[in-house]
Formats: C-alpha cells, structure tokens, sequence
C-alpha cells in the first residue's frame, strides 16, 4: 500500500503529483450512488500483490459479462446510513426515506437475479449472491408507498376508510358553502363568491361594511381589510368533523410509518451490508466503464522483486480522454503518440533526455499512473501483453515544491524528496524524478543525481527519472541498472515527435534552437566556442543517431504494412479458392443430380424389360430385348463417367451442326446420340438413344468419328457405334456385399438384380455374412419394396444359411 507521511514524496501527495486523484475524479463520474462515488474518490492502491490481483480478476469478470449480458443494474442514488441508525433507535422514518429503502431493496432484488442468471463469472457473481433480499418488506413498501413518497390507501384498511369519510364530508362541506356563496347575501351580507380555506377550516370571502359578525366565525381579513373570510356557524359542525378525520387519518399515518419503521430497524444491520455490496458492484461497474472509455487492457501484475516493467503501446490515460478518447478514437490516435517500454533483470532506472515540451513528464507520469492504477485493480492505458510491478511505495519528484511557510527553497524541498527515495529504495519502491539535478550548481546537481541513481539501482528500485544535464548520460554504459532513453526531435524542423527512443541519449538542441530563433550572432558563437568541439560534436551524434532510428522507424512501418497487404492479399486469394471450391462442388452436385435420373430411367427401362419378357416368347424376342439390354446396360453404367466429368471441358471439335437428325457424342457420357430438337433459349437440345431420350447442353457435345473437323472432309458415312454388351454373360446369380458400407451395398445390390433381370435369372444370392445382422436387415428391407424383387428369403441349408438372402425376381 502506498502509505501517506507529511512532508515525504509519497502517499497522497505522491498520488497527487502523478495526477491519480484525476483518475479518481473520472471514475467516481461513472458511478451511480453517493456512497458508491465517495468510494470511488478514496479508491487507492491495495496493500498487497494477492489483493491486487483479485481486483483485477473481478474487472476481467466482469467486463466479459458487460459484453455478454449487458450491466447489471443501478444501485439508488441516496446513502441511507443515517436511516438505519434513526431506525435502530427506533425514530420514526418518514416516507420519502422508505421510499429510498423500497428502491433499496428494488435494486437488491434485480441485482440479485442478474447475478443469478450467470455462470462464468464465479467472483462477482459471488458478490451478488450475498446480498440478501427482503421480499416481505419490500412488498409492504410497495404497498404503503407510491412512488412519489405519498401514503397509499392501500397501506391499512383503517386509512382507507378514514379517506374516505374526510372525502365525503369535504364534498358536502364545500357543496354547501358554495350555495351559501352563490347567493347574494349570507344573513344579509354579500358575498364575493368563491370558497377557500384559512387555518385549515373552509371559509368563504364576504363586504366587511355588510357583514353581520353575529352570523359567523372571522378568520382571515384581505390587506385592506374590505373582504373578511368568514365561516358560517351553519357549516361549523361539517368543518369540525373535517378537522378530525384529518387528525384521525394523520395518526393512522403515523401507525403506518412506525411499523414500517420498525421493521427496516430489525434489517437495519443486513440492510446497511446490502447498501455496501451494492456500492462497491457499483464502483466495479464503473470500473469497467473507465477501461472502456480508455480502451484499457488488464496487465499482468509481479511482485515487484521479480523484476520486469513492460508497457505495449502505452498512453497518459488523461491525455487520450482530452483528445477524444474511446468517443473519438481515431483521433485520439492520431493526436496521442504511444510508447513502448521494457524494463527487466539488472536493468530498473530508465534515464530520459530531450528538449523541452517534448513530452518527458508526460511519460513520467504515464509510467506511474499505470503502475498505481494497476495496483488500485484499475485497468491501464495501454495495449494486451503489458506486464507491471506491483511495488507497496511510490516517491514523486515532479513539480515545484518551494514552502515559504517551512522555509523551504525548491532545490530545498527537492533534496528532502531524494532522501526519502535513498531510505526507502527496494524493489517494491517506484521513483519518479523530473529533472534530476536540476536547481543548483550543474556540477554538483550531477553529482547528486548520479549518485542517488546509482543507489536505487543497486537496490533494485524501479526508478524513470529526466534530465538535461549531459554528464548523466554516459551513466548507462557504466552501471547495467541503468538504461538510456530519449524522447525523439525533428532537429530540421525543431518539433518534438513524443516518441520514446530506449537506448539512446537525447539532446538538448539549446544552440540548434538558439540559432533557428535567430539569437544574436556574436552570444551565439561564443555559446558554441564555451560548449567546445566535444560537445557539438556529441549532439550531433546523438542528432544523427535519432534521425537514423526515425528512419528505421518509417522503414519497419512500411514493411508492417506491407506484410498487412500481403495477409490481405492471401486472405483474398483464399477467399477466391473457397469460392471456386463451392463451385465445383456445386457442378458435382448437378451431376449426381443427372447420375440419379439415370438410374431412375435405367429402372424403368428394366421393368419395361421384364414385362416385354413375361409377355413374348423369348426366342422370337430374344434379338429385341438384348438390345433393349444394351441401352439399360449403357444408361447405368455412364455414373462413373458422369462424377469424373466436373466442369465442362472446352474443345476444337465441336459438332458442325444442331440440326434435328445430327449424330453427336456426349463428353461426359462417352455415347453417341441423335438430336431430336435444336438448342432451346438456355442452350440445350433434346438427344434420343434408342428408346431414351435426355436434355443435354450445346457444350458438352462433341463431333462423332465420323463427322469431318470444321473445313476438313468427311472420312466416311455416318453411323451410331453402338455399345454392346453381353447380358448373359455379364450378369452372375449372385452378389458378395460383405463389409461394405449400407449405402454401397444397396447401390451393389440394385445393379446386380438388374443384371439378373436381363439375364433372365428367376433368383440372386445376395451374400451379405452373419456379423451382428445390421447389414442383412437393411437389404431384407431394401429388397423387400424392391420392384424386381418378388419375395426375399434368408439361404437354407447348403444356400449359406443367416449368412445369404436370397431374392426371388418377379
């Protein structure tokens, strides 16, 4: 914990230095309840590295669960500790304070269920499971109270009756006033007309100069005195019992807010922990409200001996919001440089050169920002990867600290804030130092500094400290605990570029802005005379040294971009492979789509086969159906050739004419047929085969041998060769399917029966094995609605028994 001691550079006033009471002002802005905001105002460091990282966790958690169920919700905005003590002490609470307890116990009841309904987030959901509802009570302040704060009817049947009455004689009450009022005297008085009322008693105005004070009780009188407001003895009676319903109703009131009362004073104790439960998922809520509004990330958090201090692409959090922010991010880009900064092993103080304004402090103080955020389980500015120190102390130097009153000069106050950091250097101690050395003599101000420098880092203290004098810098290359660094200038131009350079001392630029400000000539050159070729020359190194690690800088830019085109390139090409994927496999589609209507024809044609056989003696027919045959043959058997033939394939010899009686060939089917009907609009005619007809397309059609090549002369006659096949000796009377998968055995199935068919075979052994009997059940039931099938048998003895179906053909 970062402990507070007056007069030290720690504590609060280091925290204050570093600006983190900013931090804590923006995230108490996105709180909801007052006591929730006072929370977040007060938010520090924790004590310990393991509490730390408990805060953090819970911020991982639940930031997931704003992404994925949205915020829970809101506590009620009032702080209502001073109510659980008046109702402890049983002092009566009004109703505007039990209506901020019913909006208490709403928003535990709706938190609650929130919490409820998660289940990857076990620590805050941990959190909303503690609280503790009170569905009694709320239910009664519900009902005894509206939302304005006002006492309902509902609340006791007494008070219901008691408004009801105080309504009824009001009504009357006024009724009658208003005839005595219309008329043109009351007991011979005028009146002026209207009713009102005066000490809670209803009255109407009448002429004092006519007003028989004999008649009536005076209450009131105008500022002249003119109009008297008086009322009627004849309404005394209705007014009096007004008076008593209304005192009545007040005590019945009273009874209600008692009991009321009473029972939030027996919760008093569990109620005021809700409220604390609320507050802090409150605070956790705006926690995460701030990392977004930052663009934050969740360091990794080690204790602070073990050595590294790495921030990706890091920004002063307070400088993002004022450019804009998560709001306008593209210019908070633009407008905020990022650093990187890496900080490990020996190596704890980093030494910061450069011109002024060029942003030094800024890094300072963006360095302990995010080290104390993190600490405080606050998310840091700054990109994934980055990985803190969890150190217990933090020393400031930044700023002025002259006090008159202690009499204290600047460089004064300055050597007390490095006494303290000499004491107290560990490595659970960060130290932030703006121009060291500065405020006294330029010697012995570097004395001073480098001797503190050389003390923290011999005790491991992580330490960024800045300065201008030049005999620091050579530090680095004496003491491995010591890191150079730089923040980089545009020597042309003589603008700062806000860019961290780790590794290289920066310059000044005193005379280089001396002699572009155009400082007189003669100071000028004895400035440069007093500085000595050693020094010019050294901060033209350094000058030079920058400009190449700019360039360098633009260099890897480019080729980061460059990489970024080539990924987006080989993305795109990807993209155009996958697209090409799906369109073969859609062009397979179709084709297993005409595969499929081809056997369904074949099937056709072989049940024509069957009947034409049953009908005709088979040797007067025997010339027909074998050819017959040949075209089932041919049609069932061009599948294969169908699913080879992907994409249609482009050639120089295509058919010389469309015309109906032309003999073309198909390409993916490998058969020759005739064109029955010219090409139609979407480039298809119709070819006839025997006894089947199919729809091709004008591109897979191609010239038969026999048809000459465009400009060339025709080798002979035209003719079909035909492709013959002999069924008889083809087909077999039986199948062997063992092992196969289902659907393959089926399809082996379905093309051995047409080869029995053709054959004239009045059965088929199908032999399938014995094994668990899966198989043989699918094509029991297969041949079973088969239309060549007409009944189905498993084999008998010396057939194969379980391990053969035998299928009788019709």
């Amino acid at each position: 914990m970062m402990r507070s001691t007056p007069g030290e550079a720690r504590g609060e006033d280091a925290l204050e230095r570093i600006e983190f009471g900013a931090i804590r002002a923006w995230l108490a802005a996105r709180t909801s309840s007052e006591r929730a905001r006072r929370m977040a105002a007060a938010l520090a460091p924790a004590d310990d590295l393991a509490q730390a990282r408990e805060r953090l966790a819970d911020l991982a958690e639940a930031k997931r669960l704003f992404e994925t169920h949205g915020a829970w919700p809101a506590p009620a905005a009032s702080e209502l500790g001073e109510a659980w003590e008046a109702a402890r002490r049983g002092q009566r609470l009004d109703a505007l304070v039990l209506l901020e307890v019913r909006r208490l116990l709403d928003a535990v009841e709706s938190t609650r269920a929130y919490f409820l309904r998660v289940e990857d987030a076990p620590r805050v959901r941990a959190q909303g499971e503690a609280l503790v509802p009170a569905a009694e009570l709320l239910r009664s302040l519900r009902q005894a109270i509206d939302p304005q704060g006002e006492i309902t009817d509902a609340a006791s049947p007494a008070l219901a009756r008691l408004r009801s009455r105080r309504a009824d004689t009001r009504q009357r009450l006024i009724e009658r006033l208003e005839r005595l009022a219309a008329k043109e005297k009351i007991d011979g008085s005028e009146s002026e007309g209207f009713v009102t009322q005066r000490d809670g008693r209803y009255v109407v105005p009448v002429r004092a100069d006519r007003f028989d004070r004999s008649k009536g009780v005076v209450h009131d009188a105008s500022r002249t005195g003119a109009v008297l407001f008086v009322e009627p003895f004849s309404v005394l009676p209705a007014n009096n019992e007004l008076r008593e319903l209304e005192v009545q109703e007040a005590q019945e009131i009273g009874r209600i807010l008692d009991a009321l009362t009473a029972r939030v004073g027996e919760r008093a104790d569990v109620l005021a922990r809700d409220e604390e439960i609320l507050a802090e998922l409150d605070v956790l809520s705006a926690r995460v409200r701030l990392s977004r509004e930052m663009a934050g990330t969740t360091p990794r958090l080690l204790e602070g001996a073990e050595g590294r201090l790495r921030l990706i692409e890091a920004r002063h959090p307070l400088l993002w919001r004022q450019n804009g922010g998560a709001s306008d991010a593209e210019r908070a880009r633009t407008r905020v440089v990022p650093f990187d900064l890496t900080l490990e092993g020996r190596a704890r103080v980093l030494l910061v050169s450069g011109p002024n304004m060029g942003g030094k402090t800024v890094l300072l103080k963006a360095v302990g920002l995010a080290v104390t955020m993190a600490a405080a389980g606050l998310d840091v500015c700054a990109a994934e990867g980055s990985t803190l120190p969890f150190v217990r102390e933090l020393y400031a130097d930044i700023g002025d600290a002259q006090s008159i009153a202690d009499q204290l000069s600047t460089f004064a106050g300055r050597l007390g804030r490095m006494d303290a950091m000499a004491r107290a250097a560990s490595p659970n101690v960060l130290c932030l130092l703006d121009e060291i050395g500065s405020g006294t003599d330029p010697d012995e101000g570097a004395a001073l500094a480098q001797a503190l420098l050389e003390r923290l880092g011999e005790r491991g203290a992580w330490t960024v400290a800045t300065t201008h004098l030049g005999s620091l810098k050579a530090i680095a290359g004496e003491r491995p605990e010591v890191v150079n660094g730089s923040m980089e200038m545009d020597a042309q131009r003589l603008e700062p570029r806000f860019r961290l350079l780790v590794g290289v001392p920066g310059g000044s630029y005193g005379l280089v802005t001396a002699r572009r400000l155009g400082l007189d000539q003669p100071v000028l050159a004895r400035a440069e005379a007093l500085a000595g070729e050693e020094g010019r020359s050294l901060a033209g190194l350094v000058s030079e040294l920058t400009e190449q690690l700019a360039r360098a800088r633009v260099e890897r830019e480019e080729t980061r971009r460059a990489l970024d085109q080539a990924a987006a390139r080989l993305a795109e090409l990807d993209r155009l492979e996958s697209e090409q994927e799906q369109r073969v496999a859609e062009r397979q589609r179709r084709r297993l789509e005409e595969i499929r209507a081809l056997e369904s024809q074949a099937r056709g044609l072989l049940r024509e086969v069957r009947r034409e056989a049953e009908r005709a003696p088979a040797e007067r027919e025997a010339n027909r159906l074998r050819a017959l045959g040949d075209q089932v043959r041919e049609v069932a058997h061009t599948g294969d050739r169908l699913a080879a033939a992907t994409r249609p394939r482009e050639s120089d010899d295509a058919p010389t004419s469309l015309e109906p009686g032309t003999s073309v060939r198909h390409a993916g089917l490998g058969i020759v047929a005739r064109i029955v009907e010219g090409p139609d609009a979407e480039g298809q005619v119709l070819l006839a085969r025997g006894a089947w007809r199919i729809r091709a397309a004008v591109a897979d059609l191609r010239r038969t041998e026999g048809d000459a090549a465009p400009g060339g002369e025709e080798s002979g006659p035209r003719r079909d060769p035909l492709v013959t096949v002999d069924v008889a000796n083809d087909a077999a009377w039986e199948v062997d399917v063992r092992g196969m998968p289902a659907e393959e055995a089926v399809d082996a199935v379905d093309r051995a029966l047409d080869r029995a068919v053709l054959a004239g075979h009045r059965e088929l052994r199908v032999i399938h094995g014995i094994g668990k009997g899966v198989l043989r059940d699918v094509l029991a039931r297969h041949l079973r609605g088969h239309p060549q099938v007409a009944a189905e048998h498993l084999g008998h003895v010396g057939e194969g028994g379980r391990g053969v179906t035998v299928a009788e053909l019709r």
